[in-house]
């Protein structure tokens, strides 16, 4: 009779109950630890699935309506610019990298990396076999994602999966808004 072999790696002792009691302890909520460990699953879950639109609109109105969110939300949002000028935004997308960045932080040289060039269709090696008359397009922003080893940049002729080939400051995408003087 041929050996029969345990691939379970359980023992035979085991139950049914402690293996479904394993299986429970796998979650697909949001992780729940930390400084926000005491907020209710239940909420940590509906702020995760609630569209933008709205949750802004729940944190403006909880800044209108409790001083102490309003005075949080202050600290965490904006940059203090002095006693005379108004506060600024404080967190901004840079326009060269699009990553989030801290304005009240200061700027660091290399802290940005980035194609300043634009990915080309790899025609010689990229999409060797792409018929645009059967399967589209070549050039579009869909295959730019799907597909970026099939682009080059045309900045330092790399492949579009590279990593940025310049290093700079962030610079804010929004350009900030002056006043003209009179």
């Amino acid at each position: 009779m041929p050996a029969v072999i345990d691939l379970t790696n359980s023992d035979s002792d085991s139950s049914e109950q402690d293996i479904e009691s394993r299986s429970n302890t796998v979650s697909s909520e949001p992780p729940n630890d930390g400084p926000n460990s005491s907020i209710p699953k239940p909420l940590v879950k509906a702020v995760s699935s609630v569209s933008e639109k709205r949750l802004r609109e729940i944190v403006l109105d909880l800044a209108a309506q409790v001083p102490a969110a309003k005075q949080f939300l202050e600290q965490e949002l904006l940059v203090a610019n002095g006693a005379k000028r108004p506060s600024t935004v404080r967190w901004e997308t840079c326009e060269k990298c699009a990553e989030e960045f801290d304005m009240g932080e200061e700027r660091e040289d290399g802290e940005c990396v980035y194609h300043p060039g634009e990915m080309m269709p790899d025609y010689e090696e990229g999409f060797v076999d792409w018929d645009e008359s059967c399967h589209g397009p070549v050039d579009t922003e869909e295959n730019r994602r799907q597909y970026p080893e099939n682009f080059i940049w045309t900045c330092c002729d790399e492949l579009g999966t590279a990593s940025g080939c310049v290093r700079d400051e962030h610079a804010p995408a929004r350009a900030s808004r002056k006043r003209a003087r009179h």
